[in-house]
């Protein structure tokens, strides 16, 4: 069975500890992500950087439900997002090397885990969902859409911006009342 985790964690204490978070976030936990099938997978490791602050390596695994953009069908899109935390109290300098790492502001002692695992998964989510192959098979709404045969304008019909040609030193276009032709 595997084990539910706790909303709040402490990121400096568990650092110090070098512990290990595996267990599941319930989809009643996130508001955000309306199409959850499943729990969320949660794998994190913690660790301390060379100057103390602590650090948070591991990888999410969730099933969300979309619309495909192309078809219009339900899918359901796998999201395994590898995160890199470090956390930053507001009086810490800021870290001089540039790593991995996505900073994350500790106020306090506690931070809000269930709140970061639901913003990276937010970000993985794909802008446009599709599925992997060709939609538009019987049944779908590409199927059922047809194309719009292309409008050609009148015969003799004056081109609006014809006058514009004699501005530019040039001869008016086809389309125009005297039937020359432009450069």
């Amino acid at each position: 069975m595997t084990q539910t985790i706790t909303r709040h964690i402490e990121p400096v204490l568990l650092a110090r500890r070098g512990a290990s978070i595996v267990g599941v976030v319930e989809p009643a936990l996130c508001d955000r992500l309306a199409g959850l099938q499943a729990p969320i997978t949660v794998d994190l490791r913690f660790e301390g950087d060379t100057e103390g602050r602590p650090l948070a390596s591991g990888l999410l695994e969730a099933r969300v439900e979309s619309r495909c953009e192309r078809c219009l069908q339900p899918m359901e899109i796998a999201l395994a997002p590898a995160v890199h935390w470090r956390f930053l109290r507001p009086s810490d300098p800021p870290p001089a090397e540039v790593a991995p790492f996505e900073d994350v502001d500790l106020d306090g002692t506690e931070v809000d885990l269930v709140t970061l695992v639901e913003d990276e998964l937010l970000l993985a989510l794909p802008p446009f969902p599709r599925h992997a192959y060709a939609c538009g098979e019987e049944g779908t709404a590409r199927h059922f859409i047809k194309p719009q045969p292309t409008a050609e304008p009148a015969p003799g019909r004056k081109r609006p911006f014809s006058g514009l040609a004699s501005l530019l030193g040039r001869q008016p276009g086809p389309g125009t009342d005297d039937g020359q032709e432009s450069n």
